[in-house]
């Protein structure tokens, strides 16, 4: 099994925050974002990489380009590794993927899902699927950037 280090759930993907705050606060110059509309859409991918700064590479997958892809590499750098929602790390992590450290940016409301915190709401699926994050040892928290305070999931969903 393959322990990655940082993720982080934005459904915004790459933005501002992202670029501006927390490449630098983690001293990173690698992107990998895994989504599968994003792999198929090249020239979304093309106004994205265009906002990357130089120094930085950014690589996309689709959900099943990354789980062999992330497996199989060693990485060379550390990496902020974006993806839009939830179910793209359980496929992930059947794919053999952990995360040691899972930051959730942003889950907007749709109907079914509850409120956990500002920006965040999730369904009862999504909840459980934290709680077994928690469980196996990943630290789970929410924070929009880097100088805001960590909103710990396992206080949250208590």
């Amino acid at each position: 099994m393959r322990t990655l280090k940082y993720v982080r759930i934005d459904e915004r993907l790459i933005h501002g925050q992202v670029l501006m705050k927390w490449l630098k606060e983690r001293n990173l110059n690698r992107i990998v974002i895994v989504d599968d509309m994003l792999q198929e859409n090249p020239i979304i991918q093309s106004v994205m990489r265009r906002s990357v700064p130089k120094e930085c590479a950014m690589e996309v997958y689709s959900c099943s380009e990354a789980g062999e892809e992330l497996r199989g590499q060693e990485m060379k750098a550390e990496a902020l590794m974006l993806v839009r929602d939830l179910p793209v790390l359980r496929y992930l992590e059947e794919e053999g993927i952990r995360f040691e450290e899972i930051n959730i940016a942003r889950m907007p409301y749709s109907t079914g899902r509850d409120k956990i915190c500002d920006q965040i709401y999730m369904d009862k699926g999504e909840q459980d699927m934290i709680r077994n994050y928690l469980r196996k040892g990943s630290e789970v928290y929410v924070q929009m950037v880097p100088d805001s305070e960590k909103r710990w999931l396992k206080d949250l969903l208590d």
